[in-house]
C-alpha cells in the first residue's frame, strides 16, 4: 500500500512540476499539428486521413529499401538541426557562450530544420513548381541568397571555427545542384546518348548531396564539441581546482 501511495504522490508531483514547464506547450503543439491535419481532410474531401498518416511504401508496390538513402539524408539533416538548437538552448539557459555563437547556432538550426522539411516534403522539387508556380532555378536563387545572408551575418564566428568542413559541405551542395541543372537542361541529349554520366547521373547527383549533408553534420558536431569544451569545460576545471584547495 505504501508503494502504491508513494507512486501516486510522485505522479502528482510530476504533473505539477511538468505542468509548470514546457510540457504543456509541447503537447499543445502536438495537438495543433493533429488539428491542422484533421482540418485539411475536412476542408478537402479528396484528402483522407489515410493519405496523411500511412507510410508511402504501404500505398505502392515497391521494395522496402526504396528511398533509403533519401531517408537517411533526412535523418542527418534532423540530427544537425537538433544538435544546433539543443546547443543554443543550453548556452542560453546557463548564460554561456558569446552572443555570436548563440546566434550562429540558432540560425544554423533553423536552416538545417528548413532543409530537413525541404527534403522531406520535396519543397523545391514539387511544391514550389506545382503549387507556387516558382521554377526550380528561382528556388535555387532564393536559397543562395538566404545562405549568402546567413554566411555574412555569421562570418566572424565561422572564420573562428574549423570552416574547412563547412566549405566542403557547400562545395558538394554546389556540385549536386550543378549536376541537377545540367541534367534538366540536357535531359533529351543525355537520354539519347546512353553515356556513363547519363546512366549514373542520379547516383552522382544524390551521392554528392548526401556527402555534403554528412559534412554539414560533421562540421556542427565538431563546432559544438569545441565550443562546449571551451565554455563548460572551463567551468568544470575551475570547480575541480576550487575543491582541491
Amino acid at each position: 500500500m505504501l508503494e502504491i501511495k508513494s507512486f501516486f504522490e510522485n505522479l502528482k508531483e510530476q504533473i505539477y512540476i511538468l505542468g509548470k514547464r514546457f510540457v504543456l506547450l509541447y503537447y499543445l503543439l502536438v495537438f495543433l499539428i493533429l488539428a491542422i491535419a484533421f482540418w485539411v481532410t475536412v476542408a478537402n474531401p479528396l484528402i483522407s486521413h489515410k493519405d496523411l498518416f500511412i507510410d508511402i511504401l504501404a500505398l505502392v508496390d515497391l521494395p522496402f529499401y526504396t528511398g533509403y538513402m533519401s531517408q537517411l539524408g533526412i535523418l542527418i539533416w534532423s540530427a544537425s538541426a537538433t544538435s544546433c538548437l539543443l546547443a543554443f538552448y543550453l548556452l542560453k539557459k546557463f548564460n554561456k557562450g558569446s552572443l555570436n555563437a548563440r546566434q550562429f547556432l540558432f540560425y544554423s538550426g533553423l536552416i538545417s530544420l528548413f532543409l530537413t522539411f525541404d527534403d522531406m516534403f520535396l519543397l523545391h522539387e514539387e511544391v514550389a513548381a506545382q503549387y507556387l508556380d516558382i521554377g526550380q532555378k528561382k528556388v535555387y536563387l532564393i536559397y543562395f541568397l538566404i545562405i549568402a545572408l546567413f554566411l555574412y551575418l555569421n562570418r566572424y564566428e565561422i572564420l573562428s571555427s574549423d570552416y574547412l568542413l563547412l566549405m566542403i559541405a557547400f562545395g558538394l551542395f554546389g556540385g549536386s545542384i550543378l549536376l541537377d541543372v545540367v541534367a534538366d537542361t540536357f535531359s533529351d541529349i543525355l537520354e539519347a546518348s546512353n553515356s556513363l554520366f547519363a546512366r549514373h547521373e542520379v547516383f552522382l547527383e544524390d551521392g554528392i548531396k548526401f556527402t555534403g549533408i554528412a559534412s554539414w553534420l560533421l562540421y556542427y558536431l565538431n563546432y559544438i564539441n569545441k565550443l562546449f569544451d571551451n565554455t563548460f569545460g572551463a567551468v568544470t576545471s575551475s570547480a575541480n581546482n576550487d575543491e582541491s584547495k
